[in-house]
């Protein structure tokens, strides 16, 4: 398992705790009386629920940028070696 696999799934587990949270905050609006106050959960699941959402994006964000960086230099050695050249050799100061 590369590194940038183990970081998906450690994404995959914070955004689910935070969907498990939205769930508990639905499932706790549907059992109040009709007549109390449903904003005040909203609210608080909101709040509860907003950071593991944050902290799963950005670790998500870093992690597909090293995915992409690593994806842009395979795809120029591979045009290199169409080309035949060396991918040393792509730029003239190299």
């Amino acid at each position: 398992m590369t590194q940038n696999e183990g970081i998906h799934r450690i994404v995959i587990v914070i955004r689910g705790v935070g969907v498990l949270i939205v769930a508990l905050g639905i499932v706790a609006m549907g059992n109040q009386a009709p007549e109390a106050a449903v904003f005040p959960i909203v609210m608080m699941t909101a709040v509860i629920a907003a950071p593991f959402f944050v902290v799963a994006w950005i670790v998500d964000g870093f992690a597909s940028r090293e995915q992409r960086e690593a994806d842009a230099i395979i795809a120029e050695m591979r045009r290199c070696a169409e080309m035949g050249r060396r991918a040393l050799y792509r730029h003239p100061e190299a």
